[in-house]
Order: C-alpha cells, then structure tokens, then sequence
C-alpha cells in the first residue's frame, strides 16, 4: 500500500485508529483541555492526527479520544514511521502556549487589556501573574478578551509594582516579583486604613535586615510586615492586625 492509498484509508477509517506503543499516556487533564477547544472552536484542519501506515498514531492521541467522544471527524495524515525516542525528542521540544504567549498573542491584535499587561510585564521585569495581582485580576487571565482596565486601576498597580521594589533592599537584591507570598501580602497589608508606604520603606530601610523575614505561609507573611512596620512606632499609630490573620509577639 502506497503512502497516499494508506491515507485515503486511515482517513475513511480513523476510528479504528490505533495507540502507539511507548507513546505518552492519556491524562484527563489534557484531554479536559481538547475537548473545551474543539466544542468551542471545531476541528482544524491545519493540526491532523499523524498515524504510521499501520493505523498506530504517531501524535494526536487525546484528539484521537476526543473526536471519538464527540464524533468529530479529524483530518489524518499518514507518514513515515519514526522510532519512540525520536517522537520523545520531538514532542519534547513542543512547548504549549504560555500565559504570557496568549498575551502577547492578544496584545498584537490590539486588545487593550493584553497591551496594558505587556507593557507592565516589561516595564517592571516581571511576570504577567505579578501583573495581576497587582491589578487585583485573575492570575490566569482567564478570558482576556473581556477584561478592561480603568485608568485608575493602571495607575494604582504601577504605584504598586513601584512599592513593591523597596523589599529588595533586604531581600539580597534577588527578584522580589518571584517572591509570591511577599507580593501577597503586602497587597493585602497595603489595604489596611491608615497604611503609609513611605514608612514601610523607612523600616525596610532601617530595621529591615533586622527584622524582615520571608515566609511560605500568607498569614504569617502578612503578621511579619505588620511587625515591621509597627516596629519602633507610637502605639497609637500601629496597624491593626487583620482579624483574619494570626498575631504574634510585637517588638516594642
């Protein structure tokens, strides 16, 4: 059987398609992700089910699945058999769409919101998930298409990206924009009455070595700022602690 009459009858016959011994393993996660794509936007033609002449697929497994469960007649294209560590190396070099591809992607077909976003990814050196926690959003940026942002709300999250870079000055200098629990809580500490940045930077400045500590648990995150930016500070004029969050022992 030629190559295009092996075609011809694969793509007559794709249901009886075969899984390739050695290739990956069908997960539920991926296939969650086929499926919400294919109901929302069809099959495209461009991405076929590649299988060998002996009907095994060589690459699109979960498509395969999903087709199947939805009755969605694939494109297929018969090729060349190649050996499994070869398909390892290339499926491995296959990098999925990135939160800050969509962006990007969004961004040159002018949506505002992915502009916005972009832009203060590169301005601040930092990732679009610290965007969005600075712009109080999902950090997914789970359909961009209909997010806006105010003026108001780009100002405030460069005032706070701004703040958020006088943590380095006790950090060792290291990347404060991956320290996720830092940037947190100090959003979360930011929205207590009476909070003044420009004190928080005086402490970090002057005790932040002293009495700054980072911390994988938020709340714990959030008490230690708090401690530092009471520290040496008339009782009178102290932050309150969250109710929410858990107390520990002040430094008078």
């Amino acid at each position: 059987m030629t190559t295009s009459e092996a075609q011809a009858y694969w793509q007559q016959h794709w249901r009886e398609l075969k899984f390739r011994t050695g290739n990956r393993e069908i997960r539920e996660d991926r296939l969650a992700k086929v499926r919400k794509s294919l109901k929302k936007h069809g099959y495209w033609p461009g991405a076929p089910i590649i299988s060998n002449q002996n009907g095994e697929v060589i690459a699109g497994q979960h498509r395969l699945v999903i087709c199947k469960e939805l009755d969605i007649t694939p494109t297929v294209s018969v090729q060349d058999d190649i050996p499994v560590e070869t398909l390892v190396d290339l499926e491995s070099a296959n990098s999925v769409w990135t939160t800050t591809d969509k962006l990007y992607s969004h961004a040159s077909m002018g949506l505002e919101a992915a502009k916005t976003v972009i832009d203060l990814c590169n301005e601040y050196s930092a990732s679009p998930r610290v965007i969005a926690q600075a712009l109080g959003r999902d950090v997914q940026f789970k359909n961009i298409e209909s997010i806006t942002y105010s003026p108001e709300e780009i100002t405030l999250s460069h005032r706070i990206l701004k703040e958020l870079k006088m943590f380095e000055v006790c950090t060792n200098k290291s990347p404060i924009f991956k320290r996720y629990r830092i940037i947190g809580a100090y959003i979360r500490v930011r929205k207590i009455p009476k909070f003044d940045p420009i004190r928080m930077r005086e402490r970090l400045t002057t005790y932040g070595r002293e009495m700054f500590t980072i911390c994988s648990n938020k709340d714990q995150q959030v008490s230690n700022l708090i401690d530092l930016y009471n520290y040496r500070t008339a009782n009178t004029q102290r932050l309150a602690y969250p109710a929410d969050t858990h107390h520990r022992t002040e430094v008078a």
